[in-house]
């Protein structure tokens, strides 16, 4: 038991010095960062495309409804 105990805190020493080597390494560093960039363009392009396809919708529908009043549909 009590070497399973070690076994496990010599698992989690490595696995920190290993995160801490990675925080280290600029290759790694510089690549999270640019897939954080790379996310937070796409999310506003969505947006941005959300946002169009609003406002695109509202003035459609304005539209409808003044040709609704110049042109009445009949049924």
């Amino acid at each position: 038991m009590e070497l399973e105990i070690l076994q496990k805190e010599h698992a989690v020493q490595e696995s920190s010095k290993d995160s801490k080597e990675d925080r280290n390494n600029p290759w790694i560093t510089a690549s999270v960062k640019e897939d954080s960039r790379l996310q937070e363009i796409k999310d506003r392009i969505r947006l941005y495309v959300l946002i169009s396809a609003i406002v695109w919708d509202k003035k459609f529908v304005e539209n409808r409804k003044n040709c609704n009043v110049l042109y009445p549909q009949t049924t």
